[in-house]
């Protein structure tokens, strides 16, 4: 006879109603009982209920406490609080523009463009908005032009919350009303009265030792419900504004990072609003800029119970590279991930520098004037003698081939969703494990995640090729220096197969870069330039450089391009592992996914099936 429950791990309602019952059966006393029917059952529900409650409070009362159990939001949230931790909010995709405004010869000399202009732009038919945050001026030029260089641009619609001071509620706050909303672009002005039509501007409270009793500070944390709110030292730690007082807190609400990737923004907004004499507006992205970037969604759980002990331990200074590394991610927010190094570690040391390499989600360079603010910010938070430096992230591209043996008999899905659902996992990898500092593509792990799929893939093998984008100068010869993630591989007696290369155009020829061995040098080889149509070597460029095989680099020199195009250099790496350093970054795009589905004839048919079974090569087949 059975005296215990049997089970004591299962805490949901069923389970203990379940548990309940078989120990009751078990008593002499219930033998002849139906539960089901009886009015006990009623009994073993009220008992199974209540457990249930008893143990819920009892693993919230356990849990909740801390920052590394929480599971309610609004817990861990006031628990990155006490550590001085804000979760980071929505925030807009952003651009920089080259705006060129056409007027007439009636226009006048110069010409405001306004704060709040509206431009529009696509993603798959779905249109974004995005405001200017800031008016410039242009004076008129000889073909009735005014142009406007670097207009700063953001996503999303300008929202305003206004609140009455009341001095009865002990610890007011001012509740952001969008759930949507972009903290990095909230201004706080306190008016002094309703009627009042000039205000005084509150910043963001950021550390102890600027802010005095009549600094006009405004401080910020994410209530109970979701929403950000807004208040007020006590004239001790920044200024109270007084009873009576209207605040102002105004905001763009955004979607989000849905809008990263516009290429193409037009004017929005009546272009006469600007001047009545405008005739057309002309708009073109900054610099190297291709597309709008910088949108992220409302910071998660799991990243907030990562990020605020690392923030904490910061202190809000910059002296080891995780300090650097933790506040220019907390601060900018458009960042996916920041690597950071000392000048020691470099090749050769550096010495009383730090090198700090941002990455944004669109995986290109970011804009200048990122780069500047990221220094600003760091200006009075870093060691003096140490002078930070911003490098740009370097890209390296898999060229990923996999070949999938797979049985069908063992698997609900077609052949062509199987192989959808192998591309989706590529996606999901490069996603959620690349793309990032400090990661590494690991090919047994790889493989290993991708063969539990399905019990339809039986086995999997991958080949892998690199590739970086060079972008030439065409303006004068130069030097280049192309270093990949790994070392390279090179077939031993094989010429001129080690690096391939995009077609590029230097005096007029066509060309691409070919390789060779050098005799007295095992780990070298010479580069060289051939002709793209015919495949003869050109003469005068028989010794443009070399690939250093065991440092993983390309070198070539002195060499002037016609154009600007990109050029694709591509290497195979000398190793199943790649592992990028610094501010290397790898990256699988989708169209350089290849993969081929096999049927496995000795999985499907045994022994019959050996004489018909093809393995997949090491190397291209």
């Amino acid at each position: 006879m059975a005296n215990t429950v049997s089970n004591i791990s299962n805490l949901d309602f069923a389970s203990i109603r379940q548990e309940l019952k078989d120990f009751l059966q078990d008593q002499e006393e219930f033998i002849d009982y139906d539960f089901e029917g009886s009015g006990i059952s009623s009994l073993v529900d009220l008992l199974a209920y209540n457990t249930h409650m008893n143990a819920m409070m009892a693993h919230l009362t356990v849990n909740e406490p801390f920052l590394e159990t929480a599971q309610l939001r609004s817990n861990i949230v006031s628990h990155a609080y006490t550590l001085g931790y804000i979760p980071k909010s929505a925030e807009s995709a952003k651009a920089t523009l080259d705006v060129v405004v056409t007027g007439t010869a009636a226009s006048p000399t110069q010409i405001v463009f306004p704060d709040g202009f509206k431009f529009s732009g696509k993603i798959n038919s779905k249109e974004y908005t995005f405001i200017t945050d800031n008016s410039y001026v242009a004076i008129k030029d000889a073909n009735n032009q005014f142009t406007y260089n670097d207009v700063s641009v953001i996503e999303g619609k300008a929202k305003t919350d206004r609140y009455n001071v009341d001095g009865l509620i002990p610890n007011q706050q001012f509740i952001l009303t969008s759930d949507n909303a972009d903290i990095t672009t909230l201004k706080v002005t306190v008016y002094e009265n309703a009627s009042a039509t000039i205000g005084e501007t509150y910043t963001l409270f950021t550390e102890i030792a600027t802010v005095g009793p009549r600094q006009r500070a405004y401080f910020l944390k994410e209530n109970q419900f979701g929403k950000y709110s807004v208040f007020f030292g006590d004239n001790n730690i920044s200024l109270k504004p007084t009873n009576g007082s209207v605040i102002e807190l105004t905001y763009i609400e955004t979607v989000g990072k849905a809008s990263n990737g516009v290429n193409d923004l037009n004017a929005a907004t009546q272009i006469t609003d600007i001047d009545p004499t405008v005739a057309s507006v002309a708009t073109s992205f900054s610099g190297d800029l291709l597309y709008t970037f910088g949108g992220r969604v409302k910071e998660g759980d799991e990243s907030i119970r990562r990020n605020a002990p690392i923030y904490h331990a910061t202190q809000d200074r910059a002296v080891t590279a995780n300090d650097y590394r933790s506040l220019i991610l907390n601060r900018f927010q458009e960042l996916v991930d920041c690597s950071v190094w000392g000048g020691e570690e470099a090749d050769p040391p550096i010495y009383g520098k730090v090198f700090i390499a941002p990455a944004v989600p669109a995986g290109e360079k970011i804009p200048s004037s990122l780069k500047s603010n990221i220094l600003a910010y760091l200006k009075n938070k870093n060691i003096g003698a140490i002078v930070p430096e911003i490098l740009d992230s370097e890209y390296a591209f898999i060229e990923l081939f996999i070949g999938v043996n797979y049985n069908p008999n063992k698997t609900q899905l077609s052949v062509a969703n199987l192989k959808e659902e192998v591309r989706s996992y590529v996606t999901r990898y490069n996603n959620e494990i690349l793309n990032r500092f400090n990661t590494v593509f690991r090919a047994s792990n790889f493989l290993s995640d991708l063969d539990s799929l399905d019990e339809g893939i039986i086995s999997s093998v991958t080949r892998t090729k690199l590739y970086k984008i060079l972008l030439p100068n065409p303006t004068k010869p130069e030097d280049y220096s192309i270093k990949f993630p790994c070392r390279i591989y090179a077939e031993i007696g094989e010429e001129g197969g080690t690096i391939q290369s995009s077609v590029f155009q230097v005096e007029g020829v066509n060309m691409r870069v070919g390789d060779e061995f050098i005799t007295d040098d095992p780990l070298r080889l010479r580069l060289f330039f051939y002709d793209a149509v015919t495949g003869n070597k050109i003469n005068q460029y028989n010794n443009v450089g070399y690939i250093d095989l065991e440092k993983g680099e390309v070198v070539i020199t002195n060499v002037k391009f016609d154009l600007a195009n990109p050029i694709t250099l591509k290497v195979q790496p000398d190793s199943y592992d790649i592992a990028p350093i610094y501010n290397q970054l790898i990256y699988i795009k989708t169209e350089d996914v290849n993969i081929e589905m096999r049927l496995d004839t000795i999985s499907v048919n045994g022994s019959n099936g050996i004489a018909a079974f093809k393995t997949f090569g090491k190397h291209e087949d």
